[in-house]
């Protein structure tokens, strides 16, 4: 069962919308923001009511909102799986966010990560090391039927003989701003490329500044969001993920699934996903020359990115499909009710 929070006002989250045409049970929350303790004890209440055994956080909020509630209150046992992590500079808002965080993440049965790498970070590490267990992400084997493009991006790559695409949120993190400094390092060379960029956020008006001062407006599109864009990808000579951290990216996966070469930063567990370079290229992140680089792989070496992307497909076919990821966290379920039930 799906318990999906919102602030008041908000109808319908495209998230919820997927979840019901999928046939999922998804209870539609609604609260005011910020850390709310009464709303968690209505949740938890809401929860006993309905005989719930396990509860699954994702996100700080909501790591924070259950697991801060003594057991006697909660009583059921709770699993958190962290998706990725920004280092926070020392005593700033967010490195508080994350001394908070480490309080309530000791206080959970399970914590899972998605990939190896963040054993090493500092949060992961000072943590007990039987309370934390590897599942990487994972999507269905095949995907559904490709999409034809929405009206103004199709104009967009038409115009363009190599077009490449970027997804995700317009946030810092995601690095669309070191994307577009690349293009605008090597102009002529780079003439032939056309880049969408899908998603939404609050860096979006800075993006555009970025695009129209280094006037590339003809080259780079922000195409918004769009509900389907791994449909989308077949349309593209490749995806790019410029990110700063990542956990382990759906994106990726899908990329990989579709057989769409990846470039992406060397971050999180892309190396894993792309194994370490044998199936997509890695950038250094925030290095507009390494991205530079990748971009030039899609001009002279298509062939290449072609025979990357056909071993990135084997590879998700042998490691990253929705079955491999829902049989572990079946089985970590299981294995956390049966102890909860043998101690109580």
């Amino acid at each position: 069962m799906i318990l999906s929070a919102g602030e008041p006002g908000i109808v319908e989250k495209p998230f919820e919308v997927e979840a019901q045409q999928l046939s999922l049970p998804v209870i539609q929350w609604r609260m005011k923001p910020g850390f709310n303790i009464i709303e968690s004890l209505r949740i938890i209440k809401w929860a006993r009511e309905k005989n719930v055994d396990l509860i699954h956080t994702h996100g700080f909020k909501f790591n924070f909102l259950m697991g801060i509630l003594p057991k006697t209150v909660r009583y059921m046992p709770q699993i958190v799986t962290l998706h990725g992590h920004v280092p926070a500079p020392l005593f700033s808002k967010m490195w508080l966010y994350q001394a908070v965080d480490y309080l309530v993440l000791s206080r959970t049965a399970k914590i899972v990560i998605v990939n190896e790498e963040m054993r090493g970070f500092p949060l992961i590490r000072a943590l007990p090391k039987f309370k934390i267990a590897h599942i990487s992400n994972g999507i269905e084997a095949h995907s559904a039927a490709k999409s034809l493009l929405p009206p103004k991006i199709a104009d967009f790559i038409s115009k363009h003989h190599i077009n490449i695409v970027a997804i995700g949120r317009l946030s810092p993190e995601k690095g669309f701003n070191f994307l577009i400094e690349a293009l605008a390092s090597q102009k002529i060379e780079f003439k032939s490329i056309g880049v969408c960029i899908l998603g939404e956020g609050s860096l979006q008006p800075y993006l555009q500044k970025c695009i129209e001062r280094e006037k590339l407006e003809g080259q780079v599109l922000l195409g918004g969001y769009v509900s389907d864009a791994d449909n989308l990808l077949h349309h593209f000579n490749a995806l790019v993920m410029p990110s700063l951290t990542e956990g382990l990216p759906i994106t990726v996966l899908e990329a990989m699934r579709a057989g769409v070469p990846v470039i992406a930063s060397a971050v999180g567990g892309i190396p894993y996903a792309l194994d370490h370079g044998r199936c997509g290229i890695l950038l250094e992140p925030g290095n507009i020359r390494s991205l530079a680089q990748g971009l030039k792989e899609t001009i002279h070496n298509q062939k290449k990115l072609d025979s990357l992307a056909q071993q990135a497909k084997e590879r998700f076919i042998a490691f990253f499909t929705s079955k491999a990821m829902a049989d572990a966290y079946l089985h970590t379920y299981m294995s956390l009710i049966d102890s909860h039930i043998k101690v109580n």
